[in-house]
């Protein structure tokens, strides 16, 4: 069987049909690298700068897990 693999990232801006600046959502790597990283649109949850960026937006911690 096939299984999709999926990126969580926290979004720097807002982007349409996908969320608003700050919020924690996941989307196929393909659309992450390609198109939301270079872009600066998105920062991938792991990445250190990521923890930094929800403490400044204030997004509650309940959200990440």
């Amino acid at each position: 069987m096939f299984t999709r693999a999926f990126k969580k990232i926290v979004l720097t801006d807002d982007v349409p049909n996908l969320g608003f600046k700050g919020e924690i959502c996941f989307v196929k790597p393909g659309r992450a690298l390609n198109h939301l990283v270079p872009r600066q649109k998105a920062l991938f949850f792991s990445d250190p700068l990521a923890e930094a960026y929800v403490t400044k937006v204030n997004v509650s911690k309940f959200i990440m897990f």
